[in-house]
């Protein structure tokens, strides 16, 4: 396995569970960009990090948010 990279090959991709809602999302540990699926990165088809949690009523300092890690990726 390999880690996904993007934001011109300095940032990763690290998979994200979001507790409070039980969602796992995929961020850039550089520009915290935002995916919500692991089967579509573009740079048109993110949202920020900063904002979702509060698209989904949560406070971005205080979401239960755990890191899963880089190694999911397959490519």
């Amino acid at each position: 396995m390999r880690a996904l990279k993007v934001c011109n090959g300095n940032g990763l991709v690290c998979k994200v569970e979001i507790k409070d809602i039980d969602k796992v999302v995929y961020v850039c540990d550089e520009c915290d960009a935002t995916w919500l699926h692991k089967d579509r990165f573009g740079m048109n088809n993110f949202v920020n990090y900063e904002t979702f949690p509060r698209e989904n009523s949560l406070s971005y300092m205080e979401a239960n948010v755990v890191r899963l890690g880089y190694d999911w990726y397959k490519g």
